[in-house]
């Protein structure tokens, strides 16, 4: 619903940086914004209006003045909130679900995000005790980012406002070398050595300047039954009732794929008093991409979506390509971007609000690295690269391109120190179960950073808000209960969520090969490199010494690539992009 921004007062005569830093967000917020400063602190917003657009100004304060609450996103549970907090005999004065936070930091204190529902990136200053949180939303929906170093604090929920500032802007090679190998940076982990991510479910405490506390709130869980059809299906419903509250038009992004089918048609049975629309995107020359148009289509007749779907120039999106990544603010080679920022561009037209059925692949099983492991592809590994798939979170997704990674980047580390912090836990956690830690680290990491932050990115980027209902904290934790049998059995994926929309839709929408949201780099590359190309002259790599330009040279001299090459190129040209948006620029 918005963006927000802030520092602690590191010098005097620093407001006019407070808008500039409002205004190179503007477009997650166009539609107003909000400041409080003192002596000790500047902080602002630019809002986005979803929820009593009239009213919902930010920031709100306390009944006592002394609590100051930011919020970008939406508080989804709001209202319950808001009808324990009157019974304290609190007034309430607008109908925002922003208004209940500084009550509620008031009566609890910080222990107050336990008790929330919802998608967000927040601050919360204490006048009196002059004492600043930022915390962010327990499935990491919402990004939130923040520099400490040097006696300065400064946060946001985007990079560019915090490169406003003069700062050191040391790359973190790890990082790259990440990026490198799973295709974005883990948090808490940024490109920035000394920019980082606020991690999902945690809060960090700044005063004097300083960080003096960076943890997980805790979360507590409700009980249910073991009847995981029943409570999957009722967990959904409710998300779903809490998640299309607005004051503006709600839309849905539908692929025709079973998760944007759920997500829609449990959205379309509750929004029956205005226009439902739903969304959907094919490339002009994808021929490898299955169409799934015609499957869109019959959900939206079925359900009386007002459907619209349009073709998109794929052409016209690669002449994008520095506006996305300028948007993005992070390199990251899942080309997902580009299709999320046109369906986001066609939605804008008509919504403020979209949903998105992001999650389902992770929560119940719809991967094909989820299969329980293959003893001979154990083997094949093991022979190969001297390393049991079991071992390593990375290893699943690195191309192993690592000699011609070594020979472009002298920076580049196979073995790095966030490498080794994120096997080192998932050696620990797949010990018990492999197949469900790669679960749990796929929502912690690849579902946070890299789906769930380019689909806020492109999104916002359009200024819509993009909302999702199957991730639900509720969900999410009760998915890791259900037996992996009942998510994948006989080589069916998401067998449970199938099992569930039988009811809602035929079933040859739901039973059929699956088609993901990338795009098919290897073909577009090879048409279209008198586009790609453009982008890597003056390269800043070559410039910064960051790339060896006689391997750089003799990859650009190929007329066609292989499939691995493309992706090497691919990656490069990202990362190349990236640095002139945001290491030189």
């Amino acid at each position: 619903m918005c963006g927000i921004y802030g520092f602690t007062k590191y010098k005097n005569k620093l407001s006019s940086l407070l808008k500039i830093m409002g205004d190179v967000q503007i477009h997650r917020g166009p539609d107003s914004e909000g400041i409080y400063e003192n002596n000790n602190i500047s902080l602002g917003m630019r809002r986005l209006s979803i929820i009593d657009i009239a009213h919902g100004q930010q920031p709100f304060l306390s009944d006592n003045k002394n609590i100051v609450v930011f919020c970008n996103g939406e508080i989804y549970n709001y209202k319950e909130l808001k009808q324990e907090l009157e019974k304290d005999n609190i007034k309430f004065y607008t109908n925002s679900d922003v208004e209940v936070l500084p009550h509620l930091y008031k009566k609890y204190g910080i222990a107050f995000l336990n008790k929330l529902n919802g998608m967000f990136g927040m601050s919360i200053y204490d006048i009196e005790k002059n004492k600043l949180f930022i915390a962010r939303d327990r499935i990491g929906v919402k990004p939130l980012y923040y520099y400490s170093k040097d006696n300065k604090f400064i946060f946001s929920s985007e990079i560019k406002s915090i490169l406003v500032h003069q700062i050191d802007k040391e790359l973190d090679f790890d990082a790259l070398s990440s990026y490198i190998d799973l295709m974005f940076a883990p948090s808490p982990y940024t490109p920035f050595k000394y920019i980082k991510k606020v991690e999902s479910g945690c809060y960090i405490e700044i005063q004097d300047n300083k960080v003096i506390n960076n943890k997980s709130y805790e979360i507590s869980y409700e009980n249910y039954s073991n009847d995981y059809k029943k409570v999957v299906k009722e967990l959904l419903d409710n998300s779903t009732e809490l998640q299309i509250q607005a004051d503006v038009d709600v839309g849905t992004f539908l692929s025709g794929g079973v998760d944007s089918t759920a997500t829609s048609v449990f959205a379309s049975q509750k929004i029956q008093h205005k226009d439902f629309y739903a969304f959907h995107m094919h490339w002009d020359n994808a021929s490898e991409k299955i169409d799934e148009s015609l499957y869109a289509q019959r959900v939206a007749k079925q359900y009386n979506m007002d459907y619209i779907e349009k073709k998109i120039d794929s052409k016209n999106i690669f002449g994008q390509l520095r506006k996305l990544i300028l948007h993005l603010e992070e390199p990251m080679s899942d080309a997902a971007f580009m299709p999320t920022f046109a369906i986001s561009d066609i939605a804008s037209k008509k919504i403020k609000v979209i949903l998105s059925g992001a999650g389902g692949d992770e929560l119940f099983g719809g991967y094909p690295r989820y299969k329980e492991k293959k003893i001979l592809k154990e083997i094949v590994k093991f022979l190969l690269y001297g390393k049991k798939l079991s071992n390593s979170y990375y290893d699943i997704y690195k191309d192993f391109n690592e000699k011609e990674w070594s020979k472009l980047f002298k920076w580049y580390k196979k073995d790095n120190t966030i490498r080794e912090e994120i096997d080192s836990k998932f050696k620990k956690e797949s010990k018990e179960n492999y197949v469900q830690a790669l679960m749990n680290f796929d929502i912690k990491y690849y579902l946070q950073d890299d789906i769930l932050l380019l689909t806020d990115k492109m999104s916002m980027a359009t200024s819509i808000e993009a909302r999702v209902p199957l991730l639900d904290y509720r969900l999410v934790d009760y998915s890791k209960k259900i037996p992996l049998t009942d998510k994948i059995n006989n080589g069916e994926y998401k067998l449970i969520l199938k099992e569930i929309m039988e009811e809602y839709v035929k079933k040859d929408i739901l039973y059929r090969k699956k088609e993901g949201f990338g795009a098919p780099i290897q073909t577009w590359i090879n048409e279209n490199r008198d586009i790609f190309d453009g982008y890597l002259k003056d390269s800043i790599l070559i410039q910064e010494s960051l790339i060896n330009e006689k391997e750089f040279y003799i990859l650009l001299k190929k007329n066609t690539f292989t499939h691995k090459e493309s992706w090497i190129y691919w990656k490069i040209l990202v990362l190349e992009i990236w640095m002139k948006e945001f290491y030189v620029n």
